[in-house]
């Protein structure tokens, strides 16, 4: 994570699991860029059966601003990871928290039906 305002930047890195919904504490204090990556391990263990093996080390990563402020139009957004908080250690239906989301149209009949949330703290 990298702090907008130029001071030292943190790492976290999170253990390995199946395709899952991963939830975990920031922990800022100021708008922090999150650059989240893969660390992928090669090996005789793949599952390239995993709709998700095409992601590679090698694979850019995504880039998030996370600010301390919530808008009003994030109480929606809110609101969702709220619930998923409270699902963790649970599995909630894929195709229907996709589509709270807003993304519904990436759901295939590669995806798993249920998704394990998974709250690191």
């Amino acid at each position: 994570m990298k702090p907008e305002d130029g001071s030292a930047e943190s790492t976290r890195t999170l253990s390995a699991g199946p395709t899952s919904i991963v939830l975990f504490d920031a922990q800022i204090s100021r708008p922090t860029v999150w650059e989240s990556s893969f660390n992928c391990v090669s090996g005789e263990d793949v599952d390239h059966s995993d709709p998700m093996a095409f992601v590679q080390s090698t694979s850019p990563p995504a880039l998030s601003l996370l600010v301390l402020d919530v808008e009003s139009n994030d109480q929606s957004v809110q609101s969702l990871l709220n619930g998923l908080r409270a699902k963790c250690g649970t599995s909630v239906s894929t195709a229907e928290t996709l589509a709270h989301f807003g993304l519904s149209d990436l759901v295939t009949d590669d995806w798993l039906q249920q998704l394990p949330v998974r709250c690191e703290v």
